[in-house]
């Protein structure tokens, strides 16, 4: 049981960060659009970036999720 404890966690603890990290990649791009840094080419590469980081954040929730579940069959 400890170790899926451990394992959800881990999970929260990753998916909080990742979620950090997607709020400054967020606020980076604002930032940079304001002042006119990005070309149109660059806006769209942060763009996928942005993309591609919530897809990551939301297989981390299904994998919390599953540990979760993982969890409470070892409890019960």
């Amino acid at each position: 049981i400890s170790d899926a404890e451990k394992d959800v966690i881990r999970t929260k603890e990753k998916i909080n960060r990742e979620k950090e990290r997607l709020e400054k990649m967020k606020e980076r791009l604002a930032k940079d659009k304001r002042k006119g840094k990005l070309t149109d080419i660059e806006i769209s590469k942060e763009d996928i970036k942005i993309s591609k980081q919530e897809i990551e954040i939301r297989e981390l929730k299904e994998d919390l999720d599953k540990a979760e579940k993982k969890l409470n069959k070892l409890r019960n």
